[in-house]
């Protein structure tokens, strides 16, 4: 991946959307380094989950306008703003990233961004995007190894806020899921980090209806995980309270049914007090 110093050269509005998302600290951005490691894959880094809100109401005001327009005149006069309003996203994913665009090594046939919680917004992009017709990559972990990741860091320390987060989570991603199955793709970080090798990853680009070549498959060997802990600068939080906490989580009934419908696997039983 380099930086693009014309995107807007980029032939992007005919690449398939590809929206990398789940909950924080779930392997999002590790996903989205892999995925960039192809030549034709270009997902721009994380966006203000505000901004995607912003935007969908501005859009939405827009259809409103035309909607108008084709009662007014009894014809359709909206069909090139419904053809390009998902170049609007793209634009916005390249302008208003957190790191600046990112170019591929060749032409672009998958392009898109990673964001937390970018699930909850698929109902949005599904509509926006009509030719490719986007896919969500849903990025899972253990609700406990999230929790505690997320406290070390210092993001959050309202347990009941994130135990409710997690859950919407798995709600969205579920919804997703229903909506468009063919396009709804799972990266489950537990059964990456176990495999110890590419073949979950692989499982990934074949859903996204792409090859690995050798040299693809070397640089994603060779990638660092940028985003841990230790890459921060933290190390996990000493709290009496977390161990009660990450049971908590684990015994939860609607996250282990939900977890286990998503990912296929039934989560561990939660340790023992």
């Amino acid at each position: 991946m380099t930086d693009a110093a014309e995107p807007q050269h980029w032939r992007i509005a005919e690449a398939a959307p590809v929206l990398v998302g789940g909950v924080a600290r779930s392997g999002t951005t590790m996903l989205a380094d892999v995925l960039n490691c192809h030549p034709t894959c270009a997902i721009q880094p994380e966006i203000p989950p505000k901004l995607i809100e912003l935007f969908e109401r501005f859009a939405g005001e827009i259809d409103d306008v035309y909607a108008g327009l084709d009662a007014q005149r009894g014809d359709v006069v909206s069909t090139e703003w419904r053809r390009w309003r998902g170049g609007l996203l793209n634009a916005l994913f390249l302008a208003a990233n957190k790191e600046g665009p990112l170019s591929a090594d060749g032409p672009v046939t998958h392009f898109g961004v990673k964001t937390p919680s970018l699930e909850q917004f698929f109902a949005f992009f599904d509509r926006y995007y009509t030719a490719p017709r986007p896919y969500l990559v849903y990025c899972m972990r253990r609700p406990d190894r999230v929790w505690r990741s997320i406290k070390s860091i210092g993001w959050q320390t309202d347990f009941d806020r994130f135990f409710q987060r997690y859950r919407r989570s798995l709600s969205f991603a579920a919804g997703a899921r229903a909506r468009s199955p063919d396009r709804f793709v799972v990266f489950n970080l537990e059964a990456h980090r176990a495999a110890g090798d590419l073949l979950h990853v692989e499982t990934v680009f074949q859903r996204l209806g792409l090859a690995l070549t050798d040299d693809d498959r070397a640089r994603i060997s060779g990638l660092e995980n940028r985003n841990s802990i230790v890459a921060r600068g933290h190390a996990y939080v000493d709290d009496p309270n977390l161990e009660r906490e990450m049971r908590a989580l684990m015994a939860d009934t609607v996250i282990r049914e939900r977890w286990a419908d998503l990912a296929g696997v039934e989560l561990p039983a939660p340790a023992v007090a």
